[in-house]
């Protein structure tokens, strides 16, 4: 019943809000130029941040009508924190003019006494990150894997949001991934099936390049997927997530993860499903 409520109000927002927020954002915010130059607003994520936050209180009104469903409203007020600190990290870097300059960039900039925006982004992160890793107290290793987890997690939709439809088909397949390999409650399950319903409609405005997600976005669903991973079935599972997270981060900051797509030839189809040719 709550799994299909969350879907049932997905559905709704997908087809009366996302209309509404698209044509918002298209003519209030800030615009920039997409991979082929063309100008297209870039905070198309806002409607995942205030999607996440209207089902968080729809299951908080809900688990509140049932004593058993207490324990999980602690677990709510996570999401909170973390989606909403994701998106206001994302918010400001989408509304900066800085060029992109990876974390070596921005650390170089740090030295050099110069505040960026995705400096500020990563304290934010960092910071949620330190205190949802501790709210369910010090466990050693685990607690800083958690830490690191979500930290990196918040950033590896950004790192795929680069082109039309990638952010979207990442998060689908990490997502999936993470469901089979973790012990996911009905709050996590019932919401990402929600979010993976809201980026399916959200996808053909995207697909169109009418709006990109923006770091307002991809923040927001990386941290979903970084608390989804808190929930692994064992740490060796994190410990290989945190590699590959390692692995991305560094790789992205030495090559482009765009030419590793194209010379691929199954990623390449798989990225280019639902896209326009150049």
């Amino acid at each position: 019943m709550f799994i299909i409520m969350l879907l049932v109000f997905n559905l709704f927002s997908s087809i009366f809000m996302l209309p509404l927020i698209i044509n918002f954002i298209s003519n209030s915010l800030k615009h920039v130029k997409n991979y082929r130059g063309k100008t297209i607003c870039n905070f198309g994520g806002i409607f995942f941040s205030l999607n996440i936050l209207c089902m968080c209180t729809i299951s908080y009104m809900y688990l509140t009508l049932f004593p058993e469903g207490h324990g999980y409203k602690n677990e709510i007020l996570i999401i909170l924190l973390g989606v909403l600190s994701a998106s206001l990290s994302g918010c400001i870097d989408d509304d900066s003019d800085e060029e992109p300059k990876g974390i070596t960039g921005h650390v170089k900039s740090l030295f050099k006494g110069e505040l960026t925006s995705g400096t500020i982004k990563a304290f934010i992160g960092a910071l949620s990150s330190l205190i949802i890793s501790f709210s369910k107290g010090f466990m050693g290793l685990y607690t800083f894997l958690d830490f690191l987890i979500l930290c990196l997690m918040q950033n590896i939709i950004n790192l795929m949001d680069l082109r039309p439809l990638r952010a979207i088909k990442s998060y689908i397949i990490l997502s999936l991934i993470i469901s089979i390999f973790a012990n996911l409650n009905f709050l996590y399950t019932g919401m990402n099936s929600g979010i993976i319903i809201s980026l399916i409609f959200y996808s053909f405005y995207e697909a169109k390049e009418i709006c990109m997600m923006g770091d307002t976005g991809s923040n927001t669903l990386g941290m979903f997927l970084g608390l989804m991973s808190l929930n692994l079935k064992s740490i060796s599972y994190k410990i290989v997530m945190l590699l590959f997270l390692i692995f991305v981060h560094v790789y992205s900051e030495h090559a482009s993860i765009s030419d590793f797509i194209e010379r691929n030839s199954l990623l390449k189809k798989l990225d280019m499903i639902g896209r326009r040719k150049k």
